[in-house]
């Protein structure tokens, strides 16, 4: 919480500024005296007990940390970067093409079928680190969205519930911990990160499809970061929006470019797809996605068949993708 009170406070400063997160270290420096005691923005800088001139600071600090990330990064392509020496990564020149030409077909998707429709800058291809790391996240139920459940079941069943269907419910509150497979991350500039240990993939056409879905995915988070952005609005506020979306748009992804490894992408869009249904009202917020197979009264089931998604599917995610910047009302749009 308190990394995303800072990056929401540098994004603050950032606007106030006329400035984006990929301005140099020395611009950063020069308004840092601003919001410090005595400077000419000294309140803004004290909001929160000092935690916006503090955060700053810090950023000040990240920045002088990676702008010599020279020593510790490798770059593989015009836009995918490694850390050097790591001894997991097997990335040849044929994957490496690949993905390639998968990252600028997910640009592509994404600028003409969705971005378009709510901004007018341009999206771009941002750096993507391949990292060995592992890293899990937890997820567990509120007592409140537990009761939530058991109401939208009460209204939708309209009272005529039984009390196995309630126990159903309280059951689905375990634990859920889960690897994570990329993160986009906004500082100090838009990247994202593939754990590619955790993608996994033994063949050619599984790590393909593999990365392929995770970084369609993270690069939804970039197209919601840039549109809130440009709302003026806050990015990210509603978890299960933000991941529905996202993994819905890299099922979509898949199964739209199944020309190239398709038999892996058909079935690893079919396995998502049951992991969502298998969680369907847990915690686990990806699980969110399978609300776009609903529309109104009408619904479907997976299809491999990318055509059978339009235009009532993918109209669907282009809406809720244009509410972000209004999370409440995101939230009704989707489950509607």
């Amino acid at each position: 919480r308190s990394c995303k009170r800072y990056a929401d406070a540098v994004e603050e400063i950032l606007k106030e500024e006329g400035l984006t997160w990929d301005h140099n270290l020395e611009q950063i420096e020069k308004i840092i005296p601003l919001y410090e005691k005595g400077g000419c923005k000294e309140a803004l800088g004290a909001k929160g007990n000092d935690t916006y001139v503090n955060a700053l600071r810090r950023y000040a600090e990240c920045w002088k940390t990676l702008q010599s990330p020279m020593d510790l990064i490798q770059r593989l392509g015009e836009y995918f970067y490694c850390f050097a020496g790591d001894p997991t990564l097997k990335m040849d020149f044929h994957l490496l093409g690949a993905l390639d030409g998968e990252y600028e077909g997910i640009l592509a998707f994404g600028r003409d079928s969705f971005f378009q429709n709510c901004c007018t800058e341009d999206l771009e291809r941002i750096p993507v680190l391949f990292s060995p790391e592992i890293k899990t996240k937890t997820y567990e139920p509120t007592e409140l969205e537990l009761a939530q459940r058991i109401l939208d079941l009460c209204r939708e069943k309209k009272c005529d519930v039984s009390a196995e269907q309630i126990a159903e419910i309280l059951k689905k509150k375990e634990k859920i911990e889960a690897k994570i497979l990329g993160e986009f991350c906004r500082t100090p500039q838009p990247h994202i990160v593939l754990y590619h240990r955790a993608i996994g993939g033994k063949t050619h056409e599984e790590r393909v499809a593999g990365i392929v879905q995770t970084l369609a995915h993270e690069y939804m988070h970039y197209m919601e970061y840039r549109h809130c952005l440009a709302c003026g609005a806050p990015y990210a506020v509603e978890e299960g929006v933000s991941e529905g979306i996202a993994d819905f748009f890299a099922l979509l992804y898949l199964l739209k470019s199944v020309r190239r490894c398709g038999d892996e992408k058909i079935r690893l869009a079919k396995r998502r797809y049951n992991a969502w249904k298998k969680r369907f009202g847990s915690a686990w917020p990806y699980a969110n996605a399978l609300y776009f197979y609903k529309t109104g009264n009408d619904k479907m089931d997976f299809s491999p068949d990318y055509s059978d998604y339009e235009p009532r599917c993918v109209d669907k995610l282009k809406r809720v993708f244009c509410a972000t910047s209004d999370p409440a009302f995101a939230v009704k749009l989707m489950k509607e």
